[in-house]
C-alpha cells in the first residue's frame, strides 16, 4: 500500500509530504535520489538546466541532506533549516523551470 500511495502522490504533493511529514512513518517518503530522478523524469534527454533549475535542484538536496543530519542529531534548528532551504530550492528550480518554459516558447 505504501508503494501505491507513493506513486499516487507525486510532484510537489510529494515534496509538500517529505517537508511536513503528513505521512505515517509506515509510508516510505521520497529520498534525495527520488527527487533527482523524479526532475530527471520531468525534462527530455535533450534539454539542459539552466542556472536557477541546476541551483534549485542542488538547494533542494543540500536542504535533505541538513534535514536529515538535524533529525539525526535531534537538532531542530538544523532541521528547519534544512526544510527552509529544500522550500527555497523548491521555488528557485520553478522559477527556472517557468523561465525555460518561456524561452521555449518565444
Amino acid at each position: 500500500m505504501g508503494a501505491a500511495l507513493k506513486l499516487l502522490i507525486t510532484g510537489p504533493a510529494l515534496l509538500y509530504v517529505c517537508l511536513f511529514g503528513l505521512l505515517s512513518a509506515t509510508v516510505p517518503t521520497a529520498s534525495p535520489i527520488d527527487v533527482m530522478l523524479f526532475r530527471s523524469k520531468q525534462r527530455s534527454r535533450s534539454q539542459v538546466m539552466n542556472k536557477d533549475q541546476m541551483q534549485g535542484w542542488i538547494k533542494e538536496i543540500t536542504g535533505k541532506l541538513r534535514t536529515g543530519l538535524g533529525k539525526t542529531i535531534g537538532n531542530r534548528t538544523v532541521t528547519w533549516r534544512g526544510r527552509v532551504e529544500q522550500l527555497i530550492g523548491k521555488t528557485q528550480a520553478s522559477y527556472g523551470d517557468a523561465k525555460a518554459r518561456l524561452r521555449k516558447r518565444f
